[in-house]
């Protein structure tokens, strides 16, 4: 990703994804601070938007569409009026996707 757009978190903008690295350099001079002799391990994941929907569209498809006895969908706060239909959602699901990654 090089951009992100605003949402409910943040006003979106430009994305440096080699800023990343700063994250694996501050880990590595903390630790050295304490006298390690072994480094943490420190990775990094990467994945794209379509290995995400291949591998959770039958799921995305379940929560958009399935239904309550009332006619509600099951899966959707409908009576929380900040989420929105189906991108809170997507967003929920793309959360579990990258805290399950990590």
């Amino acid at each position: 990703m090089k951009f992100e757009p605003s949402g409910r978190a943040g006003g979106g903008g430009a994305i440096n994804s080699t800023e990343i690295y700063l994250l694996k350099n501050k880990v590595e001079e903390i630790a050295r601070s304490f006298g390690t002799s072994t480094l943490p391990v420190v990775k990094f994941t990467f994945d794209t938007e379509e290995n995400f929907w291949s591998k959770y569209y039958d799921l995305i498809v379940k929560i958009r569409s399935t239904k309550d006895e009332k006619g509600n969908l099951l899966y959707f706060p409908f009576n929380s009026k900040t989420y929105k239909f189906p991108e809170s959602m997507d967003n929920i699901v793309e959360m579990w996707h990258t805290i399950q990654s990590s």
